[in-house]
């Protein structure tokens, strides 16, 4: 089994848990197993675990060494990776620079001389 539908089977009741605790039992239909983006909170049928609907997002980024460790729904997937993934990278790249560990990455710089910014990059 992969870990998509996986992860499903494992969200799916604890989502109807919730709505019964909440006293929104009846907000899903009876049948059938339903999963909740944990960003966006959209419900998702059991098929979107298989059709990339829901997709695996890495924590911390993937380019970070980070691992699967929960689903979410394509659109937040994209969106997370878009600004928060790329601003935990650029950070990590520019805390390894300043720790000397010598990475090949070009970075942005702005350095002030007597109030004058000045924009370049380092590497």
């Amino acid at each position: 089994m992969t870990r998509r539908p996986h992860w499903f089977d494992e969200g799916a009741p604890h989502l109807r848990a919730v709505l019964s605790r909440l006293g929104h039992e009846d907000d899903l239909p009876v049948s059938g197993d339903y999963y909740a983006c944990p960003c966006c909170l959209r419900v998702f049928p059991r098929d979107a675990a298989e059709s990339g609907q829901l997709t695996e997002e890495h924590v911390p980024p993937k380019q970070l060494g980070g691992k699967a460790m929960v689903l979410t729904c394509r659109d937040c997937n994209s969106e997370a990776g878009r600004f928060f993934d790329t601003h935990a990278v650029t950070r990590a790249r520019r805390d390894n620079f300043a720790r000397g560990q010598m990475t090949g990455d070009v970075l942005p710089v702005t350095v002030s001389a007597d109030g004058i910014p000045l924009r370049g990059t380092v590497e």
